[in-house]
């Protein structure tokens, strides 16, 4: 009977222990860049055009390898999404302006996203507890690996112009997660496009991760960062 009972408690430790190494981890994306998606018909100005067309052809060489650039940290309670610094990158300015800097810490619970961003120099934590809504379609594909679902949604910047968001999730890692701040499908995002960037699953390491909020700068809600990009562009 002791037997018994002592296997039993190591058994119920062992599937604690798995069940927990599958709720944590690290989830490594790529990026991409496709179509120019900048409609500059309307922009009069010839060398504002030229200038943003030479940026794009630049930010796409940049990103034209199929390495490791974000990584996304997740266990129970909170998720890390941010760029991966690497002694090449740091010494690298074009690089830095190509990529994603902004650190994105999201509580799970509380289903609010903290975001590290910086604003002509300044740097703030913007407070964002909006969620996407999500169309999720009846197509599906191959992507990366694995079995992925369609789904898309709007995007309206600060401006109030809307873009088309488009996602691929996997329902076979039940992750409520992606990169950047995009979640809440029913499975992890395995790639995304919004514009020309296209942020892709390169692999997942099932680990214990320690998460900690070491985001600096000031709070502020997305409503007054929207403000501060507004004021500053003049809009």
């Amino acid at each position: 009977m002791k037997k018994t009972t002592l296997l039993c408690i190591v058994l119920i430790a062992i599937m604690s222990e798995m069940y927990s190494q599958n709720n944590a981890g690290e989830v490594f994306y790529g990026h991409k860049i496709g179509s120019f998606a900048i409609d500059t018909s309307k922009i009069a100005n010839t060398g504002v055009r030229s200038v943003m067309k030479q940026q794009y052809i630049k930010k796409k060489k940049i990103l034209s390898y199929d390495v490791d650039v974000y990584k996304l940290q997740f266990n129970n309670s909170f998720s890390l999404f941010e760029p991966i610094k690497t002694m090449a990158s740091d010494a690298n300015p074009e690089y830095k302006y190509a990529i994603n800097n902004s650190i994105y810490f999201y509580d799970r619970a509380k289903k609010v996203y903290s975001i590290q961003k910086n604003l002509f120099g300044t740097t703030y934590v913007v407070e964002d507890d909006r969620a996407m809504q999500w169309e999720i379609t009846s197509e599906t594909a191959d992507k990366h690996g694995f079995k992925c679902t369609k789904a898309i949604s709007i995007y309206a910047n600060e401006k109030g112009v809307e873009t088309i968001v488009t996602a691929w999730f996997t329902a076979s890692v039940p992750l409520q997660l992606g990169p950047v701040n995009y979640n809440g499908l029913p499975g992890l995002i395995v790639e995304i496009s919004h514009m020309d960037n296209t942020y892709y699953l390169r692999r997942i390491e099932y680990t214990y991760v320690s998460i900690e909020d070491n985001r600096k700068g000031k709070t502020i809600s997305i409503e007054e960062y929207n403000k501060l990009i507004q004021k500053s562009v003049g809009f």
